[in-house]
């Protein structure tokens, strides 16, 4: 078997872009385009529930845009995900579990 160096170091270069790619965060955007499309939901739907344009909700999925901590919080209880999920930071959906006693700090 003839492998020549250079496709040694292309296969090498190939295997580290991809291992990049796995570490990297998803941004908000990426993953509301994701949640949008897994429910085969529209913009026009989501915008509406949320009270916004759905040109808004395509700044969102573009990361032009950012939403405000209660259209966050609407949005993870929407698609029923955690905010570190939506954002991006963790790769597991699950929202924590509320307990009927609990309380919103500072309520």
């Amino acid at each position: 078997m003839n492998i020549s160096f250079k496709n040694i170091v292309l296969n090498v270069l190939f295997n580290v872009k991809w291992l990049l790619r796995s570490f990297a965060m998803t941004t908000f955007g990426q993953r509301l385009r994701s949640l949008v499309h897994e429910h085969g939901i529209r913009r026009e739907e989501l915008a509406s529930y949320l009270g916004v344009h759905w040109r808004t909700i395509y700044h969102y999925e573009t990361d032009k845009r950012e939403p405000n901590i209660s259209q966050l919080k609407a949005l993870a209880d929407f698609f029923n995900v955690s905010l570190d999920y939506l954002v991006g930071r963790t790769d597991d959906p699950t929202p924590p579990k509320r307990s009927s006693s609990s309380q919103e700090p500072g309520s």
